[in-house]
């Protein structure tokens, strides 16, 4: 990992709309962005075929969660989740960390349905979605929490003009962060993966990242 001084960037962001791999393990790797849902797609993403017509897949997979109506714990604002973001893992509180990432019941209820993994060419059940998910997270997360540089203070940060639409849900990808660090440092890059805003209220995809 090379740590770059005064804004310099970890990485190159793509520039098409990416998901580092689709919930299909055996898929091509992507450029960069985040890595998992089709919150973050790409094009070289595999078609995964299912005898179960896209009703039934939710059905089973929302079995015994509670149906949420909006974003829990959530940011008014990008700016506002990422300067919370900042300011929690500068106190390395994983607690308050998790609770800013989509859970499952908000992406089988809020951002799966609207989604292109429910037709074609990127058909995909909404569990190998959300496990990929989880996985590109729990390791970003963790990615973060032992990089040897100490996160001090939000600076700003940075996504593609305009989100994607997919239903109710915006994607807010390419997105880069500018933080200071207790050496005096500022650095830049990717902390983080798609932003998805829905209802005007805005949580984490994963902590999928460039460390």
């Amino acid at each position: 990992m090379r740590i770059a001084r005064t804004c310099i960037a970890l990485a190159a962001i793509a520039a098409a709309p990416a998901c580092s791999a689709t919930p299909d393990t055996r898929s091509d790797s992507s450029t960069g962005d985040d890595t998992s849902v089709h919150v973050t797609q790409q094009s070289t993403a595999r078609v995964v075929d299912s005898i179960l017509p896209v009703e039934e897949e939710l059905r089973r997979f929302r079995e015994g969660l509670v149906q949420p109506t909006t974003f829990e714990g959530s940011a008014p604002s990008r700016e506002a989740l990422v300067r919370r973001f900042v300011d929690r893992l500068a106190a390395r509180d994983t607690a308050a960390l998790r609770a800013m990432v989509l859970t499952r019941a908000e992406f089988a209820w809020l951002v799966y349905p609207g989604s292109s993994y429910t037709r074609p060419p990127y058909r995909t059940p909404p569990g190998l979605v959300w496990m990929q998910l989880e996985e590109s997270g729990t390791k970003g997360l963790g990615r973060l929490l032992r990089e040897r540089f100490a996160v001090k203070d939000h600076v700003g940060h940075s996504c593609n003009a305009t989100p994607t639409v997919e239903g109710e849900a915006k994607l807010w990808r390419g997105c880069t962060a500018r933080v200071t660090t207790a050496s005096g440092d500022t650095v830049s890059g990717r902390l983080f993966g798609v932003i998805v805003e829905h209802g005007g209220r805005f949580k984490f995809a994963s902590y999928d990242n460039d460390f």
